[in-house]
């Protein structure tokens, strides 16, 4: 699984299938889900996901405005903006734009 994470966060920007990462990690697709699921509670999909949405946060911290939010959602690997945006609420609770107030506004990192 640590290894899977590793590939994972090498990689954030491509949309790796299973038998790939499996492929690069010398396993079967079947025991590298399986394995990955039971260490980390979470699929590869869902750990990729909140990676990227982690990032993004710091991306969009550090950046301050610098960057725009396609920017940052093409960086990080995300289909579109609104791709972007549903990974955000679904892991937040807040849309990029409204994270990127909050942290404009906070002298406390995110």
């Amino acid at each position: 699984a640590d290894a899977t994470k590793l590939e994972l966060s090498r990689t954030i920007a491509e949309n790796r299938s299973v038998h790939d990462l499996a492929s690069s990690l010398d396993t079967s697709a079947y025991h590298l889900c399986r394995v990955f699921r039971a260490c980390t509670g979470l699929t590869m999909h869902e750990y990729r996901s909140e990676l990227r949405v982690r990032i993004a946060l710091e991306l969009l911290e550090q950046s301050a405005g610098s960057a725009t939010l396609a920017t940052v959602a093409h960086t990080l690997g995300f289909s579109s903006h609104s791709h972007f945006v549903q990974a955000m609420l679904r892991h937040t609770g807040v849309t990029p734009s409204m994270a990127r107030s909050l942290v404009a506004s906070s002298s406390r990192p995110l």
